[in-house]
């Protein structure tokens, strides 16, 4: 039996939860939009255009990341 490595790269993207705003990094750039569910809805549709694996990271803040993990679970974006 042999074992193949993943080869599978993952786009791990680090979000900054406030109450008014999100703060978003990956690759080497950073943005931030309004943390409301219009501008989530927008930004988890551009993120699935890149049509690869990622992983949402935030942190539990107060309750204002709800949005997000909403957001997230309803377009399947994996967050933790």
């Amino acid at each position: 039996m042999s074992i193949t490595p993943m080869s599978t790269r993952i786009l791990f993207v680090g979000i900054d939860v406030s109450k008014e705003k999100l703060e978003v990094y990956f690759q080497n750039k950073s943005f931030e939009f309004l943390n409301q569910a219009g501008p989530l809805a927008k930004f988890m549709h551009q993120l699935l255009e890149l049509e690869i694996p990622l992983q949402l990271i935030c942190e539990a803040t107060a309750g204002y990341e709800e949005a997000l993990l909403r957001s997230a679970h309803h377009h399947g974006v994996p967050i933790s």
